[in-house]
């Protein structure tokens, strides 16, 4: 058959089409933001509601939600209520999502005036895998730490299993842990998911009460996210670990004299428990306070010193904390609330300075978004969320438990051989030399490390040549009177070439040293000219 000059050409540009298709489709990357989720919730009735705002962010779960994933910048999901079809079971699509990592979501209302509700309750979406017929779900687990029904446990808790167990030998892809003062767990103190603390679950600091009865249980998600049947529940008491005669919620070793009075308003701090606590440091050197600051806190119950040697996590920690770290708990009027705290402290602080938090779920990261620096230079106010940003028990159950401390500024990434631990302190004969590394005359030079020394290559040079060979010389010191006092004379042009370029900077320093060098010079030369 004798075929056409056209239908030669048909042929060829469908040939070459189809080539180019199949191009396409072989060497185009697969697409991993394919997945669209549906969200489903019962609807508020308030009068004055206006719509709902949806968070979701991928990684563990569990608060913070700051900077999460949005289809709308980096800013949550608006749904206003006119755009609903349904308001008493409202709904709506994300699209996009990815199809290859789990995504948390949680949901908040807001109303006319812009207030903003607590989080839902959180919920997560795997990606989707489709689930053999004979997968059968993780064995269940088995608690080992603590033995049901033990006392004295440390607040401090790590709750352990046995070894993760799958009759299908599945991967261990998550694990939820609960913890509530009822034995029906009506209401919690912890409830997360997570794929970071499979078998073992460091309890955030603060969320325990000493002296208080307890109840756990955990289960198992194996690779498709099949639940295992819950533990059986442990119940565990904890340690009365501190003495409080007057229970106001400081450890009466940490109390403060009536000498405090951080809020200036003529009563010693130690007066107004229900308005402001204060706590000091372990060696008495420095003093922090928090004290309420908006009507949604109904009481501080607790405040504390944390050794920052005590905590292993170096992932994202600064180096050098300031005045260690704190942790204080509070409750609030209702769940979900809003609240504003001032922090103080018992030496000075600079705007460059930068808050940091730390729990067990989160680990360290950067609270610049929520803190604010007072004019006074002495304190700073946090706004914190129950169950959101600054909790660290992630839950909107009218507790907010709250650790953190402060960095000083251009601290915040470097390392030295040699250190001490304590957060980068790290200043060994100044600390020998004053008593305490929490001491305002070593604050100041450690300051004075972080901001002039540690950015150069010279200054790290330096300071760990100081840090290798300072530390047996300290001790000596540290060991004779005279010769503290001796140092704590010989280091006062330091410590006053530190404030100096803390408070004016370099350039005004670096002109005050030359008017001040020429001075000298040339009246030691009229001094020289008269004799």
């Amino acid at each position: 058959m004798v075929r056409s000059l056209s239908e030669y050409l048909f042929s060829i540009i469908f040939c070459t089409f189809t080539f180019i298709i199949f191009v396409l489709i072989l060497f185009s990357p697969p697409s991993i933001y394919a997945a669209d989720v549906t969200l489903a919730w019962s609807g508020n009735s308030e009068s004055d509601l206006t719509g709902y705002y949806i968070y979701y962010k991928t990684g563990s779960s569990g608060a913070p939600y700051d900077g999460t994933i949005a289809t709308e910048g980096n800013s949550p999901i608006q749904v206003p209520i006119t755009g609903l079809d349904n308001l008493a079971y409202p709904e709506y699509t994300i699209h996009g999502l990815s199809d290859t990592e789990t995504t948390y979501f949680v949901l908040t209302a807001y109303d006319t005036d812009g207030n903003e509700s607590g989080y839902s309750n959180e919920v997560f979406c795997q990606p989707s895998v489709d689930v053999p017929p004979s997968n059968l779900p993780p064995s269940t687990p088995i608690i080992v730490h603590p033995e049901n029904g033990q006392d004295e446990i440390d607040i401090s808790l790590n709750i352990t299993t046995e070894p993760f167990s799958d009759p299908n030998d599945d991967f261990h892809s998550q694990s939820q842990w609960q913890i509530s003062e009822d034995s029906n767990f009506s209401s919690l103190v912890v409830d997360v998911t997570i794929d970071n603390y499979l078998t073992t679950f460091s309890v955030p600091y603060m969320v325990l009460k000493s002296n208080q009865k307890y109840y756990a249980r955990v289960r198992f998600y194996d690779f498709y996210s099949v639940a295992s049947d819950w533990s059986g529940t442990v119940e565990f008491t904890t340690a009365c670990f501190v003495e409080d005669l007057n229970s106001n919620g400081i450890s009466d070793t940490e109390e403060v004299d009536d000498s405090v009075d951080f809020n200036l308003d003529g009563i010693s701090d130690i007066y107004q428990p229900q308005i402001i606590k204060c706590v000091q440091a372990y060696d008495g050197s420095s003093y922090i306070g928090i004290e309420k600051v908006s009507s949604s806190v109904s009481e501080i119950e607790a405040l504390e010193i944390i050794d920052p040697d005590s905590i292993s996590d170096t992932v994202n920690r600064p180096a050098d904390l300031i005045f260690g770290l704190f942790s204080y708990r509070l409750s609030v009027n209702q769940p979900g609330d809003t609240a504003l705290v001032k922090i103080y402290f018992s030496g000075e602080i600079f705007s460059s300075d930068t808050i940091f938090k730390y729990d067990t779920i989160n680990g360290w990261y950067d609270y610049s978004e929520h803190t604010t620096f007072n004019d006074d230079g002495q304190s700073v106010t946090l706004e914190v969320k129950d169950g959101g940003y600054g909790d660290s028990d992630g839950l909107a159950n009218g507790v907010i438990v709250d650790p953190g401390g402060i960095a000083a500024s251009g601290g915040s990434s470097y390392t030295v051989t040699g250190s001490s631990g304590g957060g980068g302190s790290g200043c060994f004969i100044a600390t020998a030399a004053f008593g305490s590394k929490f001491e305002n005359h070593v604050q100041l030079l450690r300051r004075f490390r972080d901001l002039y020394l540690m950015p150069f290559k010279i200054g790290r040079v330096f300071v760990n040549a100081y840090y290798r060979y300072s530390p047996p010389v300290a001790k000596f010191i540290a060991d004779h009177d005279i010769l503290r006092t001796m140092v704590r004379w010989s280091l006062i042009p330091l410590i006053g070439l530190s404030w100096i370029l803390l408070h004016l900077g370099a350039v005004p320093t670096l002109l005050f040293l030359i008017l001040t060098s020429s001075g000298s010079f040339f009246y030691y030369r009229k001094i020289r000219a008269r004799s």
